[in-house]
């Protein structure tokens, strides 16, 4: 009797065991499928940015931003990697009374562009984390602190972008640390920001780890003729 009655007392709690891991796994899992759902079925129309972008003043050095040269690469939740399309506008040098040159942001955040490389799924999630159909674009409007001799001929140097971060509708004040440089008619900007996506509103189930988004964060920027408005694509002649 002893004997025939040891395989199910063995079983028993292996099988209490997977109750238990599935149990917590619904849990985890249920706030997720719930935003995913909530997600798909929702009927969002796409609202506005409350940031406006600020207006270059006549004088202004315009370096429009290239789209295709500029990306925001992320990793969140602890161990999920991807990318966010930098979307525009411009980086302008605007001159000062005492003749220098301050650096002035107006950079935007493509949400739906948001793409991991944990698949499709992941990246629903993310979005419909970050609200992404309702707020599609993200922005960062600032001044540099820093001011420079010529904005046309800047070394890679130091400094500090201080204004307003959109997320999510939310905006909040944002300083951004980061090197500038200017050559040759190109504007780069470099940064490795950690957002804490939570002060934007965006909550992650603390499950599935933090709402912290870490970042690497490259901008080309090319001088537009004439100071003006141009595509980004097709940088200014400044070889003559």
């Amino acid at each position: 009797m002893t004997h025939s009655n040891l395989p199910e007392t063995i079983h028993k709690p292996r099988r209490r065991h997977r109750r238990f891991f599935g149990g917590c796994a619904l849990i985890v899992l249920l706030p997720i499928l719930t935003a995913v759902y909530w997600f798909f079925i929702r009927d969002v129309e796409a609202k506005e940015n409350k940031l406006q972008f600020a207006t270059p003043v006549p004088e202004s050095k315009v370096y429009a931003v290239s789209k295709e040269d500029s990306l925001l690469n992320f990793t969140i939740l602890g161990k999920v990697h991807g990318t966010i399309d930098i979307s525009g506008e411009n980086f302008t040098l605007e001159p000062t009374e005492d003749g220098q040159w301050h650096v002035v942001a107006n950079m935007q955040l493509d949400g739906q562009s948001t793409k991991t490389e944990s698949g499709e799924f992941i990246d629903f999630v993310l979005k419909a984390g970050l609200k992404a159909d309702e707020y599609p674009y993200g922005r960062f409007v600032a001044r540099s602190i820093e001011t420079f001799a010529d904005p046309t001929n800047i070394p890679e140097q130091a400094a500090q972008l201080v204004g307003d971060l959109e997320i999510s509708g939310v905006v909040n004040t944002y300083t951004l640390d980061c090197t500038v440089s200017v050559l040759d008619g190109v504007l780069t900007v470099y940064t490795t920001p950690t957002i804490d996506l939570k002060e934007f509103g965006v909550n992650f189930p603390e499950q599935i780890g933090s709402s912290e988004m870490t970042t690497e964060i490259t901008v080309k920027a090319y001088l537009t003729e004439n100071g003006g408005e141009a595509d980004a694509t097709t940088p200014a002649d400044t070889t003559n």
